[in-house]
């Protein structure tokens, strides 16, 4: 089966539609207050000063986050967020 592309063309790539995470308020002030106030965790994103580094701070954050809540939560989920 073929697509229309937004160009008027057509094509085989499929896009990829994923579920929107819902997110609680408990999830939400969990979330702010590891961000800001949880020392180890806000010191990690504000230490990165790789893209690798980065990405490794918002996974840990994800993480940490993720065990607090007892669901799992992606490192795009929380960057986003």
């Amino acid at each position: 089966m073929e697509s229309t592309s937004a160009s008027g063309g057509t094509g085989t790539k499929k896009v990829k539609t994923g579920k929107r995470y819902k997110w609680s308020n408990d999830m939400i002030a969990d979330l702010l207050r590891l961000r800001f106030t949880d020392s180890d965790v806000k010191h990690r994103l504000e230490a990165a000063q790789t893209k690798t580094q980065t990405a490794l701070a918002w996974q840990y954050f994800a993480s940490v986050l993720s065990q607090s809540q007892g669901v799992v939560i992606t490192r795009e989920q929380v960057s986003q967020k």
